[in-house]
């Protein structure tokens, strides 16, 4: 049966109006647009400054709202925010002096370290009320404490673990390369009969395309990641597995990151051994590392959920699965993993878009039941706020222009035309429809509501605090890449779907975005604004 539909729920016991929530996050965004604006203006643009300057319009924000708290309070004397207010220029002036004496003393190191941590520490007088500053500082201290016992002991260990690794090496390479070049060199093998096999230099290639194992393509950065995520999976997730039989899926991942490395470069040297070898070192070197990474994340999650590692009581729901969960997710794990994948069997230009389409398609498809119980209605708002957006993104993308819009349009021009017209109808497509599509599903219509709720389903569609508010756009911004302009994005397309609580609003708003920077780069032929 399906869940329940969103916008059919209650709403949860002390909603937070719109103006609580979306005042404060506002007053920061326009603080930082001016602020970004005058450092264009007056000192041009500098990638270096924009964290400096985003945080400096934080603190001006949040300022502003203290002063509006001590104005609007019968007893300013009293009040918290007053507190706040009187340490912060302290903190502030602490940091300065602090720039300009080890500015005068000629420690590079020592003036960014000092003026960091005391600008930190400024900012968070600002940010967490007096009320809170002894909660705080426990979990702070919790938190810089275990990590202070974690990077002393990886100190200590790191001399021995060196050693250790040296000792299972030798010149040039270590255990773990020569494992690898022996299992890829077995495995081409099987499928190609001109391998050329250099064991000193650790060469293998076929047809005349070779390449060279080195320690980094040995696999251990994978190993690395595996082992982490795995790790941070089993603590993650102890309650809902069943130990010690969970703990098979450490070296089990561990493998499966072996195996796969091997089957990455045998698979790289056979793409540029039969006549494509700019996919093979520009596309598939640098993208099939990650397939696979992600591969073992998904598949050590799905074997987690089985009757045979998940906890009983875990496991006997193991049948009844989540599909608000899966049906708001998937569309966009879908179209990452399709990123990804044409991503390696490309060279440089994406000509493989339509496989997002697709993916995401079939997804819709299989989720089209549930997918038809969510709000889609459009009101005359959504464009107007898709409008709003366009412009500053186009104010803030000017700022940074992406270099690879000049490849794209340089890629087009030499395409036979029609191959030219194909493709732009896809990205057009994929822009304003598939993309905008994923991305709501999962940054407006689950995420903030999961951040509040461990069963998202009781939570409105529409419903926010400030740090839900927060985590999913500042989520949304970092995925696409510009991570301010996303975040500002990501605020108003959810002010779109909270004015009335329809799913349709905010899909409306991003697909108008969308639509005009199609429009904008098709007319311009500028494709550094995507």
């Amino acid at each position: 049966m399906l869940a329940a539909s969103a916008h059919r729920l209650t709403e949860p016991s002390h909603p937070i109006g719109a103006r609580r929530v979306f005042g404060p996050i506002a007053s920061w965004v326009l603080s930082a647009l001016v602020f970004h604006a005058a450092r264009l203006v007056f000192h041009g643009y500098d990638q270096a400054a924009w964290w400096e300057n985003s945080f400096l319009a934080l603190q001006s924000a949040r300022t502003l709202l203290l002063l509006q708290d001590l104005a609007a309070s019968d007893d300013p004397a009293e009040s918290s925010s007053w507190v706040s207010l009187s340490i912060f220029p302290v903190i502030h002036a602490l940091a300065v002096a602090a720039n300009l004496m080890a500015r005068l003393a000629g420690t590079e190191e020592a003036v960014i370290t000092v003026t960091e941590a005391l600008a930190g520490a400024s900012w968070l007088t600002l940010s967490i009320p007096p009320a809170r500053w002894r909660r705080a500082g426990t979990m702070l201290t919790r938190t810089l404490g275990s990590g202070l016992v974690i990077g002393m002991t990886a100190t200590v260990l790191m001399p021995a673990i060196a050693r250790l690794w040296d000792g299972l090496s030798v010149p040039g390479t270590t255990l773990l390369t020569r494992w690898t070049f022996g299992m890829a060199q077995s495995l081409l093998r099987l499928v190609e009969m001109d391998v050329v096999v250099h064991g000193e230099s650790f060469e293998i290639g076929a047809r005349g395309f070779v390449v060279t194992i080195s320690p980094l393509c040995s696999g251990v950065q994978g190993l690395g990641l595996v082992s982490v995520f795995l790790a941070g999976y089993l603590v993650a997730f102890r309650r809902s597995l069943r130990f010690p039989h969970a703990l098979c899926l450490l070296p089990l991942g561990i493998l499966a990151s072996m195996v796969l490395n091997v089957v990455r470069i045998a698979s790289l040297i056979l793409i540029g051994a039969h006549g494509r070898p700019d996919i093979a070192v520009n596309g598939f070197h640098s993208h099939a590392g990650w397939l696979a990474f992600n591969a073992i994340a998904v598949g050590a999650a799905a074997v987690g959920r089985t009757r045979w590692l998940a906890s009983r009581e875990q496991g006997s729901h193991a049948e009844e699965p989540d599909q608000t969960t899966s049906a708001s997710l998937i569309p966009l794990l879908a179209l990452i993993a399709a990123s990804l994948l044409s991503a390696a069997l490309s060279s440089g230009f994406d000509w493989l878009y339509g496989l997002r389409l697709a993916a995401v398609g079939a997804v819709a498809w299989h989720y089209r039941a549930f997918y038809r119980t969510l709000p889609w209605t459009v009101g005359w708002h959504a464009p107007v706020i898709g409008t709003v957006v366009f412009g500053l993104w186009m104010f803030l993308v000017r700022m940074a222009p992406a270099a690879s819009g000049e490849a794209i349009g340089a890629t087009l021009a030499r395409s036979a035309p029609a191959v030219a017209v194909v493709w732009m109808v896809l990205r057009v497509l994929g822009s304003t429809m598939v993309a905008p599509f994923a991305e709501e599903l999962a940054f407006r219509a689950y995420l903030p509501r999961r951040l509040l709720s461990v069963d998202a389903d009781r939570v409105l569609l529409g419903v926010y605090t400030p740090v839900t508010l927060l985590a999913s756009s500042l989520a949304f911004g970092f995925l696409h890449g510009r991570w301010f302009a996303g975040t500002i994005a990501g605020l108003l397309y959810a002010w779109a779907l909270q004015r009335r609580g329809s799913l349709g609003d905010a899909f409306a708003a991003h697909a108008t975005t969308n639509g005009l920077l199609c429009v904008y780069a098709l007319v311009m032929q500028d494709w550094s604004v995507m």
